[in-house]
C-alpha cells in the first residue's frame, strides 16, 4: 500500500516540476528522502528505492521501484 503512496506523491512532484514549483517539488523529495527513501529523476520521469530490514529474520533488502511518465 506505501508504494501507491509514495508513486502518489511522486507524481505530483513531477507536475510540480513541469509547472516549475521547484518549492513544493523539493519539498517533497526532501520529505521522502528524509525517511529513508532515494529518488532518482531520469528523462522518463523517476525511479526511487528503499532499503527495509525485515526484523524477524534480522535480514535488510532492497527494493526499487520505476515510474516513467515524460516531462
Amino acid at each position: 500500500a506505501y508504494k501507491s503512496a509514495v508513486d502518489l506523491l511522486l507524481e505530483i512532484r513531477l507536475k510540480a516540476k513541469q509547472n516549475k514549483d521547484w518549492a513544493t517539488s523539493d519539498e517533497i523529495r526532501n520529505k521522502l528522502t528524509a525517511i529513508g527513501f532515494s529518488i532518482k529523476d531520469t528523462k522518463d520521469g523517476f525511479e526511487w528505492n528503499i532499503w527495509k530490514k525485515i526484523i524477524e529474520n534480522k535480514y535488510w533488502f532492497y527494493e526499487k521501484n520505476t515510474h516513467c511518465n515524460r516531462i
